[in-house]
């Protein structure tokens, strides 16, 4: 009976977090304002390989310091280790005001990244309000919105590709996902059936598409291409109208869409500076690491010089000291081990914010965001075709 009570506990801990956790973008706050935060693990930094190894390999550091300093220190009574702590207490200032700029910058990226898409979201949606405001043809609507999606669909597998570490596996990543976007043998976009079928790509796209470099902004050139052809032919107002510059400028924003999401993954903080905080939170913790370590081992050597077993034999220690170093010992822990720890975390989380599509943790998640967008494109079609008191408008008669 405990055993099934304790699965069930697990079992509705691990339910009640995913209902307040579903990805980067989508949780619920106020359930952060109470101790109930302190529990949650899954999909935080506290779930960090990385994080405890480092955290294992301070405190290995630490046991080894304190080891040499039990055997190697003759007299750890008279032994002052505050002046250790001053050294990583001085660059405690540097680390924490460079990861605060570069934490800040980290989520700035993050934000320009998440913001992008949700422009070419945008103008995907009001490229197709305004082709079925001017009643142009299911077919060209629908063609002109499915570029939209696949222009989204190939930009998010290009960057998740992308944070693959190898050539040959972002290729085949690549690949592999634009496979999946092939559409029903024997298929047309000119099939009704298929008209709200947005991430379907046919062979002959396809073929033209593979080998460019940017695929995704390429697709808005074949809507640009669209339009202009839609014009020609008198669907749409002609090409000195200002509703033909609407439409356009439409193109235009979801191209531009694309553009910030790129500059927000590409142009990253310089190397040198990147590498250089990464050096001194690591040395910084080390530094940290020893001192504790020194802490300890004093403490100990005290202990035992009380006890008569120190290897010195004549080292002299009294019972104030003890109590004085186990001080010492405990307000070092929470200065040397527990705040280099923070300093970790907060290393991972902009590493991970920095790079959105390398970590699951930091992902934006676009799929649940073109899932979005893909029901909200069927419900226009839905009710661009089902007006309840007038016939659909038409620019141009048959």
């Amino acid at each position: 009976a405990t055993l099934t009570s304790a699965l069930m506990g697990a079992v509705t801990s691990k339910s009640h977090s995913e209902e307040l956790f579903m990805d980067a973008m989508t949780y619920q706050t106020m359930s952060l304002l109470t101790w109930h935060a302190l529990l949650v693990r899954s999909r935080t930094v506290w779930c960090s390989p990385t994080l405890w190894l480092s955290v294992i390999m301070l405190i290995f550091v630490s046991c080894l310091v304190s080891l040499l300093c039990l055997f190697l220190v003759t007299d750890p009574a008279n032994f002052r280790t505050y002046k250790f702590t001053q050294i990583s207490t001085f660059l405690n200032v540097f680390v924490g005001l460079l990861l605060g700029f570069f934490l800040s910058s980290s989520i700035n990226r993050w934000y320009e990244c998440a913001s992008g898409f949700l422009v070419l979201f945008d103008a995907i949606r009001n490229m197709q309000m305004q082709l079925y405001a001017l009643g142009v043809d299911e077919s060209h609507c629908s063609l002109v919105t499915r570029y939209g999606v696949l222009s989204a669909c190939l930009l998010e597998m290009e960057l998740t590709a992308a944070a693959l570490p190898t050539a040959n596996e972002r290729s085949e990543a690549f690949h592999e996902k634009l496979n999946q976007l092939s559409a029903p043998s024997g298929a047309t976009p000119y099939d009704r059936e298929h008209f709200t079928n947005f991430r379907s790509m046919y062979e002959s796209e396809k073929a033209i598409l593979q080998d460019m470099s940017d695929p995704a902004g390429q697709m808005w050139l074949w809507v640009g291409s669209l339009v202009g052809r839609m014009s020609q032919e008198g669907e749409i107002p002609p090409m000195a109208s200002p509703t033909y510059g609407r439409i356009l400028n439409l193109a235009q924003t979801g191209h531009e869409g694309i553009r910030q999401v790129r500059a927000s993954i590409t142009v990253q903080a310089p190397f040198i500076y990147v590498h250089m905080l990464a050096t001194l939170v690591h040395i910084n913790n080390i530094l940290n690491a020893i001192a504790f370590g020194l802490t300890c081992g004093v403490a100990a050597g005290v202990f035992l010089a009380h006890e008569k077993l120190h290897p010195t034999e004549d080292v002299k220690a009294r019972g104030k000291d003890i109590t004085k170093d186990v001080q010492n010992m405990m307000v070092s822990f929470f200065f040397s081990i527990f705040g280099p720890f923070l300093y970790q975390a907060l290393l991972e989380v902009s590493f991970c914010i920095a790079q959105p599509f390398a970590s699951e943790a930091g992902k934006i998640p676009t799929e649940r965001m073109l899932k979005a967008l893909e029901e909200d494109l069927k419900d226009g079609v839905k009710m661009a075709n089902n007006c309840p008191w007038w016939e659909r408008p038409m620019f141009q008669k048959p």
